[in-house]
């Protein structure tokens, strides 16, 4: 094993009007020695950092990834802006450090951020242990116990006190990739310092990961009155699902408009973003609204889907119907977006057709198990992104339109929907096409709005056909 590594003329390209010109770099690392690689985003740190870590091998030193300028005598962003802020994000070599790990999940979490920091706390060391909390924007931290903070704030801890350990260091984070939509989305980090997994549905440990998130959630949504039906971890890395109770489904669009930005403001307090992107992460699985529907008697408030035996009723079948034949016109509405279509994929908890069946989440129409009085057909096309309004009342116009139209469903689907043929549009382009030839579809939704919103829908569209995507460079540039 190599005792140093030395880097000669890394060229540096960037336009950030913040930071200086910078065209070649040279340094020395040696053996058990911390050092940062500072620059702009762009300038290729990433790329130095994976030729370091092929020659590091067994290495005990520390490198960081870090977003600031390269001149040591300058002071990093936070000091000259400390509206700033920090996410820690890229740490590689770092990750294998007994810094990080002590305070992300060792002996270090018992300890207050301060305390963490100091080695003997003389004066000199205390000066040096708060400027770098302060440089990582967690000053108001310093007395907390570690392992009461989030992965994020932890993180930070975890480089303030490789800065405080090596003064000489400026340190500042890349701008956090999943805003920059040229780099590929990341889950959060839990509680105990490690990516959110996925394929670990209704576990009660994943939830835990986002445990001060959750009770945010709950107290927001208490604060405004709402009813939390449920919390629980699903298929997707940080994917969560909240169930609502049900009921009018005015107030309910209401709710879910509000849930959508509570949810939001009780994740960026943890250092984190929620989003309600119908597919935000390849191969995993998308984020969708599912809608439960049953009708009410006006008259005597009965479900009008059971009978006085408590069987199913003709207009249960009829509901089911007018959702089968009609879904597609209105997939444009549920499905308002691009991304939405990349949610329909096999195998992936989301349908890919139309056919329904008794507690079968393959299908596109799924009745639960339940009682007579609590007897629903659940619409599972619908998307997370999709508009709350629009979406519960075109699923509403389709069994509207089967109670009046009287037709039969196709035979319930047992088995695995999957095995079938799609029979919806697998893009908006397609859906649009159905929704703008849906007469029928347009005067229960309001003709003037069908007009409106599928010229809106279709420019939308047709400016995404402009855009290049970084799968048509890669696979296409220089192979057609």
């Amino acid at each position: 094993m190599s005792t140093a590594v030395e880097v000669d003329d890394l060229r540096f390209a960037h336009t950030g009007a913040d930071f200086p010109a910078l065209e070649r770099v040279s340094f020395r690392v040696s053996a058990g020695e911390s050092v940062a690689l500072l620059g702009p985003s762009g300038a290729g740190k990433t790329t130095l950092l994976a030729l370091l870590d092929g020659r590091l091998q067994g290495w005990s030193g520390r490198v960081s990834v870090l977003g600031a300028p390269l001149d040591p005598d300058r002071p990093p962003p936070s000091a000259r802006r400390p509206d700033t802020g920090f996410v820690f994000q890229e740490f590689a070599l770092v990750e294998r450090s007994s810094v990080l790990r002590n305070v992300l999940n060792g002996r270090l979490g018992r300890m207050s951020p301060l305390r963490a920091l100091l080695g003997s706390p003389t004066k000199h060391d205390l000066e040096i242990a708060r400027t770098a909390l302060a440089d990582c924007g967690i000053a108001d931290l310093a007395e907390r116990r570690v392992d009461s903070l989030s992965g994020g704030q932890r993180q930070r801890v975890a480089i303030a006190r490789c800065l405080a350990q090596e003064p000489r260091l400026i340190l500042a984070d890349e701008p956090v990739s999943n805003l920059d939509p040229a780099h590929e989305i990341k889950p959060m980090m839990g509680r105990s310092g490690r990516p959110a997994a996925a394929r670990q549905a209704y576990s009660m440990t994943a939830v835990d990961e986002f445990g001060p998130v959750i009770d945010d959630i709950y107290d927001f949504a208490e604060a405004q009155g709402f009813e939390i039906d449920g919390i629980t971890q699903e298929g997707g890395a940080g994917q969560l699902e909240i169930n609502l109770i049900h009921g009018d489904p005015v107030r309910l669009a209401d709710e879910v408009f509000y849930f959508k930005r509570l949810i939001r403001e009780a994740a960026l307090r943890h250092d984190c973003y929620a989003t309600f992107m119908a597919k935000p992460i390849a191969n995993e699985p998308g984020s969708a609204m599912h809608i439960h529907h049953s009708v009410l008697d006006a008259t005597t408030g009965k479900n009008i889907f059971s009978g006085p035996q408590g069987g199913e009723t003709d207009a249960f079948y009829h509901f089911i119907a007018g959702m089968q034949n009609h879904m597609p016109d209105a997939l444009a509405v549920i499905a308002p977006y691009v991304n939405s279509y990349r949610r329909y994929v096999k195998d992936h908890a989301a349908p890919i057709n139309l056919e329904w069946g008794r507690d079968n989440r393959t299908t596109g129409i799924r009745v639960p198990l339940s009682g007579p009085a609590s007897r629903r057909v659940e619409n599972r096309l619908a998307g997370m992104d999709c508009n709350p309004y629009l979406g519960i009342a075109a699923s509403l116009a389709c069994g509207y339109l089967g109670l009046m139209e009287q037709k039969k469903p196709k035979a319930e689907f047992k088995g695995d929907a999957y095995d079938g043929d799609g029979d919806i549009p697998q893009v908006l382009g397609s859906a649009l096409d159905l929704f703008e030839e849906a007469t029928t579809l347009h005067e229960v939704l309001g003709p003037e709005f069908a007009r409106v919103y599928a010229i809106v829908k279709r420019a939308e569209y047709e400016e995404f056909l402009h855009v290049i995507s970084p799968w048509e460079r890669e696979h296409l540039l220089m192979n057609v």
